[in-house]
């Protein structure tokens, strides 16, 4: 008894206090219902595109294809490390005097393009040169695997373009590589040496 009045023994279900909005407990947040959610991603060299050994064009010549799986949330791929090795008659060169431009490309749409010099070639200890391209914003739904594909402008193709070689992939010299932010601004690293 309170007040004199008699108090149930199981709670009696009431409304929402006069004055105060009330909402359900959204429960535990999911990417399904949009609420941010910690996860991770996978990386896989793509089967394309595929080595090309006669390349006569210069603009948007395909050279590297990454799958990425995004596990838990929806992934956003925003930074890759991609190694150049160029070749000439054997000859190991300065990818910075052929290669003038590298494009991210989600299926047809090119997401970020970045114009190269030499500056951009990072040289390490072990005579490795790779680029770092930021911003590249390819989105990876949660549970799903998409292909973020890498594409070249060289120099005009000349008579040295016979014998020139050129390598794209992910860069070796760390196992950080490739990096993606989840739906709560968490950051990963994927190796996609």
């Amino acid at each position: 008894i309170l007040n004199g009045t008699s108090v149930p023994s199981t709670p009696v279900a009431t409304g929402c206090p006069v004055g105060y909005t009330c909402t359900a407990n959204p429960g535990t947040p999911s990417p399904s219902t949009g609420m941010p959610s910690e996860g991770s991603f996978t990386v896989n060299q793509a089967a394309q595109p595929a080595n090309n050994t006669n390349v006569t064009s210069n603009v948007n010549v395909p050279v590297y294809g990454v799958k990425v799986k995004a596990q838990n949330s929806d992934m956003v791929i925003d930074r890759a490390d991609l190694e150049f090795a160029v070749t000439v008659n054997s000859t190991t060169v300065n990818p910075a005097g052929f290669v003038t431009s590298i494009t991210a490309w989600d299926g047809t749409t090119a997401l970020k393009t970045m114009n190269l010099s030499a500056n951009d070639f990072t040289k390490d200890s072990s005579n490795l040169y790779y680029v770092r391209l930021t911003g590249i914003g390819f989105k990876v739904a949660k549970d799903t695997e998409k292909t973020l594909t890498f594409s070249i402008n060289t120099t005009s193709v000349s008579s040295a373009d016979y014998t020139r070689t050129v390598t794209v992939k992910g860069y070796s010299g760390s196992t950080q590589n490739i990096r993606g932010t989840d739906t709560l601004g968490l950051q990963s690293y994927g190796n996609n040496s």
